[in-house]
């Protein structure tokens, strides 16, 4: 497929894959400049909180897992495959908070 020019990588990429795909992911961390910082802090000064796994940044959670930090270019549409999306079903507002925050950050 053909994409005109005043399209947005993000647009592209949110027909095509899920927002948690990590190639997706992996594209919209680059893209954004605040975890690009993080990562550039990182480089200079290690911190066990985060971790870069396949170029995908991580933050541990207290429970010891680590789950990618989310850029601001997919909140919106993770919150909405989490809340709204037919297939996920709808548990509430706690519910779908506590699900999303297992999953990524």
């Amino acid at each position: 497929t053909t994409t005109s020019s005043n399209t947005s990588s993000t647009s592209f990429y949110s027909k095509q894959l899920s927002p948690l795909d990590p190639s997706r992911l992996k594209h919209e961390q680059h893209s954004d400049p605040d975890i690009q910082f993080i990562v550039r802090k990182l480089n200079n000064k290690p911190n066990m909180n985060y971790l870069i796994k396949n170029e995908i940044l991580n933050i541990q959670l207290r429970n010891g897992k680590y789950v990618p930090i989310i850029p601001n270019s997919l909140r919106n549409e993770i919150l909405h495959s989490f809340h709204d999306h037919p297939t996920a079903g709808h548990f509430g507002r706690d519910k779908t908070w506590n699900r999303l925050k297992d999953r990524c950050s």
